[in-house]
């Protein structure tokens, strides 16, 4: 039985399992924080995932079946003398160096992280301009911070170069994937292409949600120059110029992120009930997993983030209740539960 075949009977059974709410959705999980975005990174043969999903900043290791913590801290304020959250996390590797950046409030904060023991804060940057920071991420060859006034790039000494009034409503999906000239964004149920070099939006490519979910991106292929998006209705790979090249209907749950890397023959995409790892050419399902129940705690499968290692792809997939890695061939290698307190 061929995966096509099998992927169409796994979305008959989706189909009658969506009647139960209970299959989706552990009660207890509606009292934690839940886990939607992170980076992941493999540094020294090792893989480790971030998130600031809670408000601490979460590093964790792969290890053997588990996620073990190495990190979980907030930013004291010594003015008010209490802990500020996070609000995202990005970790690079420079120079053989491990460093973490992170954004909170109006202020950019570098670590050093190298020997996975000590986070050595080594840059902090507060702007004075009421530019509240969302996200950091690296735009091209440079790191960048996304605030209220768009999109900053940064310098190696994490010094503001070059700014972009490029500012979606959502922030969230804002990358460039490896682009140096362009920045792709989710912005009112389209995808718009920013240049960098004319400073504005060069296409908008329109998808299709029926719901108000958030927390979507796109994944843009350096190599061939297609992007690869999912809405709440289709799987869709364009070309630059907005052409549809291909698409492929899944199961009509919210979709959340397409994700993949350079060079990469495979993409992924998550929407909800789980992750479906597709051939980038032929756009055609090579394996999938159900991740609600993967690790018996009800997630809800949005955020993506692979990792290329010496052992094969490893996806990690942050899955509201829990953060899950799964290797290659999208069996579970290993997740942490989430258990920070919810917020009122």
């Amino acid at each position: 039985m061929n995966k096509k075949r099998l992927y169409k009977i796994f979305l008959v059974i989706i189909a009658v399992l969506a009647i139960s709410p209970w299959i989706f959705t552990d009660q207890s999980a509606a009292k934690v924080q839940a886990y939607y975005s992170g980076d992941a990174i493999y540094y020294n043969n090792q893989l480790l995932v971030a998130t600031t999903n809670t408000g601490y900043l979460e590093i964790f290791k792969l290890q053997g079946q588990d996620l073990l913590t190495l990190v979980k801290v907030k930013v004291y304020n010594p003015r008010f003398n209490n802990y500020d959250d996070y609000s995202d996390v990005k970790m690079t590797i420079e120079g053989g160096q491990l460093y973490i950046y992170t954004a909170s409030k109006y202020t950019l904060l570098k670590y050093n992280f190298s020997d996975l023991r000590n986070l050595s804060l080594i840059a902090e940057k507060k702007n004075n301009s009421w530019n509240w920071y969302y996200r950091v991420d690296r735009f091209g060859n440079n790191m960048g911070i996304v605030g209220t006034h768009g999109v900053d790039i940064l310098n190696s000494d994490s010094e503001i170069i070059n700014s972009y009034a490029f500012s979606p409503e959502e922030p969230f999906g804002l990358r460039s994937n490896g682009s140096n000239n362009l920045l792709f964004a989710i912005n009112d149920d389209k995808i718009q292409i920013y240049n960098r070099e004319t400073r504005k939006i060069d296409t908008e490519i329109p998808l299709n949600f029926s719901s108000q979910e958030v927390n979507h991106k796109i994944y843009f292929d350096a190599i061939t120059d297609n992007i690869y998006a999912i809405d709440d209705y289709y799987a869709k790979k364009f070309s630059l110029d907005g052409k549809l090249l291909a698409s492929f209907r899944h199961l009509d749950y919210p979709g959340y992120e397409m994700e993949s890397s350079t060079g990469n023959p495979y993409v992924y995409f998550s929407n909800g009930t789980g992750v479906v790892k597709m051939n980038k050419e032929s756009f055609t399902v090579n394996d999938f997993a159900y991740t609600s129940n993967l690790d018996g705690s009800g997630g809800w499968a949005m955020g993506l983030k692979l990792v290329n290692t010496d052992k094969g792809d490893r996806l990690v997939v942050f899955n509201s209740a829990s953060i899950i890695v799964l290797n290659d061939q999208l069996d579970k290698l290993a997740s942490v539960p989430a258990t920070e307190e919810a917020r009122q």
